[in-house]
């Protein structure tokens, strides 16, 4: 019983966080989106830092792209805006059981 309050008092805390439409409300899917990008910033650096074989285009072209997600371009914004979609629909789907 105390596990069915538990999902009851997540899903009215997720009310108008997680609409009903398959497009996530916009203010938390940029946060998250933007989480998604110092995720890959993170993991791109550490990639950098310890595969001496990448090529000199690919260094440039993922060096260009680690700067804040607010100053990247809507395309590349776009690719993290996929993972984040994903982390709403399983949240989502956690709260719908």
């Amino acid at each position: 019983m105390e596990r069915l309050q538990e999902i009851a008092a997540m899903k009215k805390a997720a009310m108008g966080i997680l609409p009903e439409s398959p497009e996530p409300s916009g203010d938390l899917l940029e946060q998250l989106s933007a989480i998604e990008h110092e995720q890959w910033c993170a993991w791109s650096k550490s990639i950098l830092e310890s595969e001496p074989g990448l090529s000199e285009k690919r260094r440039a072209r993922w060096v260009r792209f680690m700067v804040p997600y607010a100053n990247l371009p809507e395309s590349v914004k776009d690719l993290s805006r996929v993972y984040a979609k994903k982390v709403l629909s399983l949240i989502k789907g956690r709260l719908s059981v």
